[in-house]
């Protein structure tokens, strides 16, 4: 069999040829025939039209975040336990991978990113524990680890902000790390 086009035989682009000139063409990705208007314009393509139909373009185009919870939402129950049990008995592996990632360009790019849009979003809550650390570097403010937790009793290790306002800013609450924990979650 002669190949003329890619990996098409001759009869299989005369019948490419004969369904596009009466007006249709074939999806490649969900094998229907369809109409020529059903095909978004590209002139580099056979016909001047994509390979794709709009509906699967459009389908292919939505984010990758949507198309994992698809993916997601379309795995039966027993492969998600099964995941769940591999990430259970390889963390060293998982963690490896994040490590690799966070060295590798895209993730420092990734971290740095996000650690500016953190600092735009959150400019009063950075002011606050700036105030707090310079307090304590320069006027004397006891460290959270010289006093005795609010919540429970034992030894602070943090301090915790009742409000981020300017004028409240050194109004701190010293706490351990659960109670501080806890008291986020409670809002």
């Amino acid at each position: 069999m002669a190949k003329i086009y890619g990996n098409l035989t001759i009869e299989a682009w005369k019948r490419r040829q004969e369904l596009f000139e009466t007006g249709f063409k074939k999806c490649l990705a969900c094998g229907a025939i369809k109409l020529l208007d059903d095909f978004y314009n590209d002139k580099s393509r056979f016909g001047g039209k994509t390979s794709k139909c709009k509906g699967c373009a459009q389908e292919y185009r939505r984010s990758p975040a949507a198309r994992a919870r698809e993916r997601l939402r379309q795995c039966t129950p027993k492969w998600r336990a099964y995941q769940r049990q591999w990430c259970r008995d390889n963390p060293g592996r998982i963690k490896a991978n994040k490590d690799r990632y966070r060295q590798s360009g895209r993730g420092r790019n990734t971290q740095r990113r996000y650690d500016e849009n953190y600092r735009c979003q959150n400019r009063e809550v950075k002011r606050a524990h700036y105030a707090v650390s310079d307090a304590i570097r320069d006027k004397g403010f006891p460290t959270a680890n010289t006093q005795k937790c609010r919540g429970c009793g034992q030894q602070a290790t943090c301090y915790h902000h009742e409000s981020y306002e300017r004028e409240h800013r050194l109004d701190v609450i010293p706490l351990c790390n659960l109670c501080h924990s806890l008291c986020h979650r409670r809002g």
